[in-house]
């Protein structure tokens, strides 16, 4: 194809979109709405990871140390811990220590305690993957030189439920959207077809060739939902850092002490713009090439 009958065609496209302008700044405005609420879907969707990543650096199993146990089975235990592949990180707290921190804590009342072995030692494990608790818990317990495990297993079960739950209903919103973007997408550029079918058919019967009848109205696809991104983008851009400064700024907010861990719109701002062109142009590429289809086979 020549670059004049290309720019002809790019040219066509563009015109198609201004004079249904009407119908296109609904498609626009509906795929839009689509589009920001998938956005939103995507960020809640990466925040609950951040949050419950966050959680889960919180979280610790503590292993207590039977008393009197031989220094040969106390340092097995401890490379045994080491060596496990979901500790993050392993800390020791002797008994003399433990003491220590529990009389900073409760202050008088162990007064008179200073030479008995009240307290336990103990490893402080801070974990990898949360969803694996149980299995390390029940690990750990086996070992040679433990006492007992404390663990917080139920909190690790909601949060690992919730982060999963939250994945699935935010993975289902922006599919069924998608899908609802393309049906409008494909509409708008049926009817615009529809008002040009007599046109087609003359062009098919001249010799045109299916590419050349095409690219006006791939062209038109692709322009409603490039147009349609970039609103998008805007919109969830303005709307979440609102929201996030909101949420850093306000002290007495119950969610304050999780801010650290959601995540700063500059930080997914490059992965939401490609997902938004790549998203907004495809669907309207691809629903322009499904509507215009059956009008070719003349």
């Amino acid at each position: 194809m020549r670059f004049g009958s290309f720019t002809y065609l790019l040219k066509q496209g563009a015109k198609n979109t201004y004079l249904n302008k009407a119908m296109s700044a609904a498609s626009v405005g509906v795929l839009t709405a689509c589009l920001v609420i998938v956005g939103f879907s995507i960020l809640v969707s990466e925040n609950i990871k951040s949050i419950v990543g966050f959680v889960q650096q919180q979280n610790e199993i503590i292993v207590f140390v039977e008393d009197n146990i031989p220094s040969s089975v106390e340092a097995t235990l401890e490379r045994q811990i080491r060596s496990m592949d979901n500790v993050a990180e392993v800390s020791y707290t002797s008994k003399e220590q433990a003491f220590q921190n529990q009389s900073e804590k409760l202050g008088d009342l162990l007064e008179g305690y200073e030479n008995e072995d009240i307290f336990p030692a103990s490893y402080h494990i801070k974990i990898k993957d949360i969803s694996r608790i149980e299995e390390n818990v029940e690990i750990i317990s086996s070992l040679d030189g433990v006492e007992s495990v404390d663990a917080p297993t139920n909190v690790a079960q909601v949060m690992v439920k919730t982060e999963r739950g939250i994945s699935v209903a935010c993975s289902v919103v922006v599919i069924a959207l998608l899908i609802g973007s393309l049906v409008i997408i494909m509409n708008t550029i049926k009817i615009t077809v529809y008002n040009r079918r007599r046109e087609i058919n003359i062009m098919k019967y001249v010799g045109a060739k299916n590419g050349f009848i095409r690219m006006p109205f791939l062209v038109e696809g692709m322009i409603l939902g490039f147009s349609a991104a970039l609103a998008a983008f805007i919109i969830v851009w303005s709307l979440y850092e609102r929201l996030y400064m909101g949420i850093e700024s306000d002290a007495n907010s119950w969610i304050n002490s999780l801010t650290s861990s959601l995540i700063p719109f500059e930080n997914v701002i490059w992965k939401l713009v490609s997902a938004y062109l790549v998203t907004g142009v495809a669907i309207g590429g691809f629903g322009s090439l499904i509507s215009i289809r059956k009008h070719l086979k003349v």
